[in-house]
């Protein structure tokens, strides 16, 4: 439990309904906050056999970002810290990604 934030938390567990939930029409934004997830979204396509979804894949800075231009029918994965901006933006919370001791630490939209 202890470790859940070295290991930047349970990004598997959002990839995992990001992937489940995606269609060959989505785009997928991560934000760039997450530690490791340029490392950890490839391989988790690879292991959901979902590798079309890399090249409809955007990093972005939920913080500087200009919201209004991601496009409707994307899935967006971000710290739960980062939610407000972009609820207030127009975008619905999917799920939140709750850790062992039961701390919301990610959260996935969808616009």
């Amino acid at each position: 439990v202890r470790s859940a934030q070295w290991f930047e938390f349970n990004q598997r567990g959002a990839m995992q309904e990001i992937i489940t939930r995606s269609t060959p029409e989505n785009h997928v934004w991560i934000s760039e906050a997450l530690l490791w997830t340029d490392y950890y979204w490839p391989f988790y396509l690879e292991r959901f056999q979902r590798p079309e979804l890399l090249s409809q894949t955007h990093y972005f800075d939920p913080v500087a970002a200009d919201l209004a231009s991601i496009p409707a029918g994307t899935y967006v994965l971000c710290p739960a810290a980062q939610e407000p901006r972009l609820l207030s933006a127009g975008f619905t919370r999917i799920r939140d990604i709750r850790e062992p001791d039961g701390t919301h630490s990610l959260s996935v939209l969808y616009r």
